[in-house]
């Protein structure tokens, strides 16, 4: 929908959308002549959320954005919690069941005589007139006793004073970015908006106070009872760890698998340069022995010379013994010294044996045997020595692998435990540390708790400004705007033909031309409009005239798929034009009896089946230039097809006040195989503001105001 369709809308609905909003306020104004007065007071409270000095931040002057503003809503959300407005409900009932007479401060007379009317004997027997606090905790009770008393159904309905809905009407803001939160409330009674906001105020004060205290204290008690079960696991941890290092000897771990380590490496060092000491002795013995049997014929394995090197082994077994397990600190003890000693006989006997051996020849090298004899005793005693230490030192790093052997799981084990000590002991750490900032939070809470009213809530004395105007004007507006929607909503769904651009989209059909309905608007020249409308039906009846030439007569047929489209006026309209120019036409049409009217002939309906063409029906009547047929509606008349081809021109006519259906398009299709001649379509009965699409400008009245939209703002 263009601007020119929308401004032709408004025009043309101008008093429904002028009465509309008439009607509107006139109603609003009758519904509110009696409209209640409201009496309406504020206060407020500041917070201290974001500009306090507290004993978390006492060094710190950043603010959470965040923290603050779902600090702001928990509070506005306890403001208007049903257990803040449900005390306040019932403590502002006791304050007023309490007096005795009207009080401007408290309730006015009309409200108090009501109150009066509507309690019943139970609730008056629970006041007391001297304690108005008793008398809250008696209404309290009795609330919570059922669902189907009078108190429950009178804070859970809509009494305008005491139930839930009213008193949640209190409105709560932010004044600003500031600390500061404002509240107001409006009620009838001057005395009953003052005293429910002095209640409520008071009321979520405490709870919001006692709601920090207890979400604190349970913070402390869950802290308190973890860092008791955090001790005990601590101490289980370490006394597992005592007994483990009694059970294993165990000083110092770390440092004993050190020393262990150390010693080890020592012993392996001593024991390759032992055994290369005993490799290489036990060599030079083994030649020296060698030698001295095959070249002197001496045999160094005497029995005598063997039980002596035998109790040597032994001695030098018991010294390697003394030197390797017990140390050096130790191997100048009286057991050494005598070891050495003895060690020392028997090597004296050793020598004496081979001084008794009584061979002095000399080998073929020129080596005397007593050099062999004593390089042979230097080596034994060499040999055996490192022998016996070989063996000593051998023992050694088989007890130092059993020792490392033991240790080796023990410190899995010691290292597992220390590491479940290292836990409970951070734990146990963390566990205090939240524990003294809880404590520090519930000192803090305490201490910023209590907020202050910075307004106390204001007395009113006259009513709140009426309303009653702006309703009025906005029911009215709305009256329009809604008004006006529904019009552009209705003709955005109109399914209607309407204009020759949608005719012509839907039929496939040039529009040869328009009739405008008649009596919709006086001010607009209809005689005229027609005129202009059908002119393109008249110029091309005279073209197809020049064309055909005389005697022969112009043969022009209009169909239409229903009764009632418009045939006859348009062969009325086009035949009036023609008759205005100088030329005569016959208008014929068919029914079962030939008759004659004042428009024309009636045929036989019969003769549109016998002929063949337009002539020979044409000839039965007077002679005339050109004939115009009206063809029954095709929706329910059966013709002769081959009728239809021998005339020169054919138009299709629509009521564009109606909807076009797929039976239409159906009908129309079919009428297209059958007429061979060129068919366009008239649209009849067209509002003058849908034929823009054909003419050029509606020819009627305007105002100056119409012009200038026309001129400025349609074009």
């Amino acid at each position: 929908m263009d601007i020119h369709k929308l401004i032709h809308l408004i025009v043309r609905n101008a008093k429904l959308l002028i009465i509309v909003p008439i009607v509107a306020g006139a109603l609003m104004f009758f519904l509110t002549r009696n409209q209640t007065k409201t009496y309406s007071t504020k206060a407020s409270v500041f917070t201290a959320i974001t500009a306090k000095t507290s004993l978390e931040e006492l060094d710190q002057s950043r603010v959470d954005f965040f923290a603050t503003k779902a600090a702001y809503n928990n509070l506005l959300s306890v403001i208007s919690s049903v257990d803040v407005i449900q005390e306040t409900s019932l403590r502002l009932l006791a304050k007023h069941l309490v007096q005795d007479k009207p009080i401007y401060s408290v309730i006015s007379n009309t409200n108090l005589q009501e109150l009066k009317k509507i309690i019943p004997k139970e609730i008056k027997a629970l006041v007391d007139k001297n304690n108005e606090e008793k008398t809250y905790r008696n209404l309290q009770s009795f609330y919570k006793q059922d669902k189907a008393n009078f108190l429950y159904n009178l804070l859970n309905y809509t009494h305008p004073h005491y139930s839930i809905k009213a008193i949640s009407s209190v409105k709560t803001v932010q004044v600003g970015s500031s600390d500061i939160i404002e509240l107001s409330y409006q009620s009838n009674d001057p005395g009953v908006a003052y005293q429910t906001l002095n209640i409520l105020i008071k009321v979520f004060i405490n709870k919001y106070g006692d709601l920090k205290k207890n979400q604190t204290n349970a913070v402390v008690e869950y802290f308190e009872k973890q860092l008791g079960e955090s001790s005990f696991s601590l101490s289980s941890a370490e006394d597992r760890l005592l007994d483990f290092n009694k059970t294993n000897n165990i000083v110092n771990y770390y440092e004993q698998t050190k020393h262990i380590s150390s010693q080890q490496e020592k012993i392996e060092v001593l024991q390759q340069e032992i055994l290369l000491e005993f490799k290489s002795a036990a060599a030079v013995l083994s030649r020296l022995e060698m030698e001295s049997k095959v070249r002197f014929n001496v045999n160094l394995k005497t029995n005598d010379i063997m039980g002596i090197r035998q109790m040597l082994i032994d001695r030098n077994q018991q010294l390697a013994n003394l030197e390797i397990f017990e140390g050096d600190s130790l191997f100048q003890t009286a057991k050494a010294k005598k070891l050495r000693q003895e060690k020392a006989a028997l090597e004296s006997s050793l020598h004496d044996k081979i001084d008794s051996i009584h061979i002095y020849k000399q080998n073929t090298e020129g080596v005397a045997i007593d050099v062999i004899l004593n390089d042979w005793l230097k080596t034994v005693l060499d040999f055996e020595s490192a022998k016996a230490r070989l063996l000593a030192i051998d023992n050694k790093s088989l007890e130092f692998n059993k020792l490392f052997g033991r240790y080796a799981p023990l410190g899995a084990i010691l290292k597992r435990i220390e590491r479940e000590i290292d836990v409970k002991e951070k734990e146990y750490l963390e566990i205090l540390h939240h524990l003294g900032l809880a404590k520090l939070k519930q000192q803090n809470e305490e201490l910023m708790s209590n907020m202050k009213v910075l307004d106390s809530p204001i007395l009113p004395i006259a009513p709140e400004p009426n309303k009653r105007k702006v309703l009025i004007i906005l029911v009215s507006l709305f009256g329009f705007v809604f008004t006006f929607l529904g019009l552009v909503v209705n003709e955005l769904l109109d399914s209607r033909v309407k204009s020759a651009k949608r005719f012509s989209l839907l039929t496939g059909l040039k529009v040869g031309g328009v009739h405008v309905a008649s009596g919709i608007d006086h001010s607009i020249d209809t005689p005229t409009l027609i005129a202009k409308g059908i002119k393109p039906v008249v110029e091309a009846i005279l073209d197809a005239r020049s064309k055909v030439g005389a005697p022969v007569p112009v043969v022009v047929q209009f169909f239409s798929n229903r009764q009632g489209e418009g045939r006859s006026e348009i062969i009325n309209a086009v035949a009036m034009q023609l008759n205005n120019i100088g030329y005569s036409t016959l208008a014929l049409s068919f029914a079962k009896e030939a008759r004659q009217n004042a428009n024309g002939s009636i045929l036989p309906l019969k003769n549109a089946f016998d002929s063949r063409s337009y002539l020979d029906l044409v000839n039965t009547g007077a002679s005339c230039p050109i004939v115009m047929v009206e063809v029954p509606a095709i929706s329910v008349q059966i013709f002769n097809v081959s009728l239809f081809a021998t005339a020169n021109l054919s138009y299709f006519i629509a009521d564009a006040g109606r909807k076009w259906t797929p039976a239409d398009t159906f009908l129309l299709d079919d009428l297209k195989k059958h007429v061979q001649v060129n068919l366009d379509g008239i649209l009849n009965k067209v509002h003058p503001d849908n034929m823009d699409d054909v003419l050029d400008e509606i020819p009627k009245e305007r105002s100056w105001i119409r012009k200038f939209i026309k001129n400025k703002i349609v074009g």
